[in-house]
């Protein structure tokens, strides 16, 4: 893989790590049409080194994150979450079906809003 591909890949990841590109697009204080130029799944843009830096500061990276392949990190992650998984009772999982169903009709900012906030009483 190219660079090009590389930081594509790992801007993906961030994208889905967040539950989409308009909600990425606020992190990164770009418009949604912007972001989804270089980071939707139909890109026409590439990602410079300017935007790369930018992806990485707002989502807490270290510098040249975007540009190392973490397609081993992925993998390992998945096959931990398919073990936890398996674990999970299932009155949890039903549980969890729930819950994604109510967030889904929570706007960007609410669910924001809440996980800010889980954070400072976690800390």
């Amino acid at each position: 893989m190219d660079i090009k591909q590389i930081r594509y890949s790992n801007t993906r990841r961030l994208v889905n790590s967040v539950g989409g590109v308009g909600v990425f697009a606020e992190k990164i204080d770009k418009s949604p049409s912007q972001a989804s130029s270089f980071a939707g799944e139909n890109p026409n843009r590439g990602i410079g080194h300017k935007i790369a830096r930018q992806i990485e500061e707002c989502f807490g990276k270290p510098l040249g994150w975007l540009d190392l392949s973490h397609d081993n990190d992925q993998k390992n992650s998945n096959h931990e979450d398919s073990q936890m998984e398996e674990k999970i009772l299932p009155e949890k999982k039903i549980l969890l079906d729930i819950l994604k169903q109510e967030a889904k009709k929570l706007d960007t900012k609410k669910i924001l809003d809440l996980i800010e906030e889980t954070r400072k009483r976690q800390s």
